[in-house]
């Protein structure tokens, strides 16, 4: 509604799995989502639940992850091997973190 309205450049959805995206192509929206925020860290591994997979299927379909650096698993900024990645690339484990996920 506030697409059409002109009062947002674009739509965005949080945690659409392709069962939602197919119930949204039935539903007869006229709007599409362009985002679609889903919780998503380096420790899930390259592809949590066909996260990328989906949105590579989609046309112009940005995935933003939230709690990227999964603040309640203290490895991530702390452990390995992310420590060590990070040191000899003169970084932060956060920064490595949050570069692996920018590449994905």
């Amino acid at each position: 509604e506030f697409v059409v309205e002109g009062r947002a450049r674009a739509a965005g959805v949080s945690q659409f799995c392709d069962a939602a995206f197919v119930a949204l192509d039935s539903s007869g929206a006229t709007t599409r989502p362009i985002v679609n925020q889903v919780g998503w860290h380096v420790g899930q591994g390259p592809d949590p639940q066909g996260v990328q997979s989906t949105a590579l299927a989609r046309n112009d379909l940005t995935v933003m992850a939230f709690s990227p650096l999964d603040e309640a698993n203290a490895n991530i900024l702390h452990g390995e091997p992310y420590t060590t990645i990070a040191s000899s690339h003169s970084s932060t484990p956060a920064q490595v973190a949050l570069r692996w996920l920018a590449q994905r």
